[in-house]
C-alpha cells in the first residue's frame, strides 16, 4: 500500500471488517440451513411444526439482509478506492444505495469515468463470475477508428484458435501476449508504439481489455480493486493512451 498523502485507509479498513463479518454470518446461515435440511430428511414430520416454520423464515430473512448488507459493504469498499482517486484527480464520486459507485473527473477536456461492477450471479456485466474494473474516457475528438486489444489469456487462446486475430504490431512478445483487432492497421500500429506497448505490458498480469470505438476509449480489468497504487497505474496508462490518441488526431 502506497504512502501517498491522498490515500485514506480508515474507511477501507472499516469496510474490510464489515465484509469479513458478513461473510462469517453467511457461512453460519449456510451451515444452519444445511442442518435444517438434514433434520427434514431425518424427521420429515418436523416440517409441520410452527416453530420450525418460524425458524426457517427467520433464517431466510436474516440471509436476505446479510446479502444486501454484504453487497453494500463491498460497494462502499470500492468507493473508498475511488474517493482516493477523486482527491488526487480533482474528481467526484457518486453512488446510490445498492448501485455501484462511479468516479468522474476531467482530463484535458476529456471526460473520465471509473467504476467497478462487482461479481454477482446473473450480472450481465460480470462474465465468468468475475468483477470488472472499468476505466472509460469520452474523447474530445472523433477518431472514426475501432480497436480491440485483449489481454485475457483464455480469450486470446480461443480467438487465436479461431484465427480471429488480424493485426500484429511487430513485437513478438506483445503479439503473443495480446490479441489485437481493428479496422485500420496502420493507425493501430502507430498508436501502439514501443512506449504504449511497454505500458500495456506492465499490467499484463491483470489481463486488460482495451477498446477504442470512435470517441470512446475503455480499459476493462477482470478483477476487483486490490490496491490504490495498482488502480492509480491502470488509470494513468489509460490517460497516457488518451494523450497518444489526441496527438495522432488528423
Amino acid at each position: 500500500m502506497t504512502n501517498d498523502s491522498y490515500y485514506c485507509c480508515d474507511g477501507m479498513e472499516n469496510n474490510r471488517k464489515t465484509i469479513k463479518s458478513i461473510k462469517f454470518l453467511v457461512t453460519f446461515l449456510m451451515i444452519a440451513m444445511a442442518l435444517i435440511l438434514f433434520l427434514i430428511i431425518l424427521i420429515p414430520q418436523i416440517i409441520t411444526s410452527y416453530l420450525f416454520v418460524i425458524i426457517v423464515t427467520f433464517l431466510l430473512i436474516l440471509g436476505l439482509i446479510s446479502i444486501i448488507l454484504g453487497n453494500n459493504a463491498i460497494l462502499n469498499y470500492n468507493k473508498s478506492f475511488l474517493e482516493n482517486q477523486a482527491i488526487k484527480r480533482n474528481g467526484t464520486v457518486s453512488r446510490k444505495f445498492l448501485f455501484y459507485p462511479k468516479l468522474n473527473f476531467s482530463y484535458n477536456t476529456n471526460r473520465v469515468e471509473v467504476f467497478v461492477i462487482p461479481k454477482a450471479a446473473g450480472n450481465i456485466y460480470t462474465a465468468h463470475g468475475r468483477s470488472w474494473v472499468y476505466i472509460r474516457v469520452k474523447l474530445n475528438i472523433q477518431t472514426n477508428k475501432m480497436m480491440f486489444v485483449c489481454g485475457d489469456k483464455f480469450q486470446v487462446k480461443i480467438r487465436r484458435a479461431l484465427k480471429m486475430q488480424n493485426i500484429t504490431v511487430g513485437s513478438t512478445f506483445f503479439d503473443k501476449s495480446y490479441m489485437i483487432k481493428g479496422d485500420d492497421e496502420d493507425y493501430i500500429k502507430n498508436l501502439l508504439d514501443f512506449n504504449t506497448q511497454k505500458m500495456i505490458l506492465s499490467i499484463i498480469e491483470f489481463n486488460p481489455l482495451i477498446i477504442l470505438r470512435n470517441n470512446l476509449l475503455e480499459m476493462r480489468i477482470p478483477d476487483e480493486i486490490r490496491d490504490n497504487a495498482i488502480l492509480d497505474k491502470q488509470i494513468d496508462i489509460v490517460l497516457e493512451i488518451t494523450d497518444r490518441i489526441n496527438k495522432m488526431k488528423v
